[in-house]
């Protein structure tokens, strides 16, 4: 059958279910169905509808309530009937929405999903749209929206420490019923939380234990329950006492361990420093002969620079003195030749005046 409805259910009941979806309920927008109708409808390839189903751990608040209120419920059902639900979600045309009654989803995919709600309730037999109905369907999503506005604002103020203790005994004495919560956790509509996982739950403690040993003297009336709760609380507190020494000795090895690091970290940390020490040392030591270095090739070059200086000078002055000693010889070689040339000419005037001489004769 085809149906535009969006359906509740789940083991919880309608009295477990969160307040913002009962006031979708009583507001028309949602619609009940029982849990094993529900499971058997998934079977029908022509029940096309939208299924919301809620669940919770069997050591929830919710679950221990019902739990109370009918004697028969147990988690061997709690077990059941979630396979079969994730069984029948893999194949079934229904399309099927896992909640957890102990969360609250963000308002966008509640408001995602009733919105088409708006487009569709207005539509009766007749076709035609009605006002009123349109209008009482926006008020009913605005009603749903504060109802989980509320809860969102008061989500994680409310404590139980009972079921916290519960679900330590769980993952210990029943790993089945983890294993189910987790495939649930896993395939869960709101992906924005993080999935309750039996990794995360705290090993049994002494509170575990006091609070299985109220359990065995609750169950006192029931000669089968008692036996099956005292072997239960024996094989607890071995667990216990084995967990405690190994935890014992997991301290002990790992503050020797942790003794043992810190050593070997000291040691390194000495010697770095001893090596930074002597690396300093060195560099000092080899600064102070490149600095003594320098200043005695500085000295030298002092002593060359004065010594070419000087060497310079007495060039200069040698060749001042050659060029002195070139002029006075040029003076002298030219004043020797004056002299010569007068002789000559003085000699030749008195051979010509002998040679006139003895013409004359």
């Amino acid at each position: 059958m085809q149906d535009d409805s969006i359906h509740i259910s789940g083991l919880i009941g309608e009295a477990g279910l969160p307040r913002w979806v009962q006031k979708g309920l009583a507001c028309g927008l949602l619609r009940w169905i029982a849990p094993e109708e529900a499971l058997s409808a998934l079977g029908d390839d022509q029940w096309r509808v939208q299924l919301w189903w809620f669940y919770a751990p069997p050591w929830s608040a919710v679950e221990r309530q019902r739990a109370s209120d009918d004697p028969g419920v147990n988690s061997h059902g709690w077990i059941s009937a979630h396979r079969r639900l994730l069984a029948a979600r893999q194949s079934t045309s229904t399309e099927v929405r896992l909640l957890s009654a102990l969360r609250t989803p963000p308002s966008h995919l509640v408001l995602e999903a009733l919105g088409s709600r708006l487009d569709e309730a207005p539509l009766r037999d007749s076709g035609e749209a009605t006002a009123d109905v349109q209008d009482d369907v926006r008020a009913g999503v605005d009603a749903v929206l504060a109802a989980l506005q509320a809860e969102l604002a008061q989500e994680g103020s409310v404590q139980d420490p009972v079921g916290d203790q519960l679900a330590q005994l769980h993952a210990w004495a029943a790993p089945e019923v983890w294993d189910v919560l987790e495939a649930l956790e896993s395939a869960d509509w709101d992906s924005s939380h993080m999935p309750s996982m039996r990794d995360d739950v705290i090993p049994p403690d002494s509170a575990a234990v006091a609070l299985l040993t109220a359990l065995v003297k609750a169950g006192e009336g029931s000669p089968a329950q008692e036996t099956a709760l005292l072997k239960a609380h024996a094989a607890l507190e071995q667990a216990t006492q084995e967990r405690s020494a190994a935890l014992e000795r997991a301290t002990r090895e790992g503050k020797a361990a942790l003794d043992k690091a810190m050593a070997d970290a000291q040691a390194l940390a000495d010697q770095a420093q001893a090596e930074k020490k002597a690396a300093a040392e060195h560099f000092e030591s080899r600064l102070k002969e490149a600095q003594e270095e320098g200043e005695l090739l500085l000295l030298q070059l002092h002593q060359v620079q004065e010594e070419l200086e000087q060497l310079f000078l007495q060039a200069k002055e040698k060749d001042a003195n050659h060029e002195k000693a070139q002029a006075e010889n040029k003076a002298a070689a030219d004043q020797a030749a004056q002299a010569l040339a007068a002789a000559q000419a003085e000699a030749k005037a008195r051979a010509a005046e002998r040679d006139d001489k003895a013409k004359a004769l």
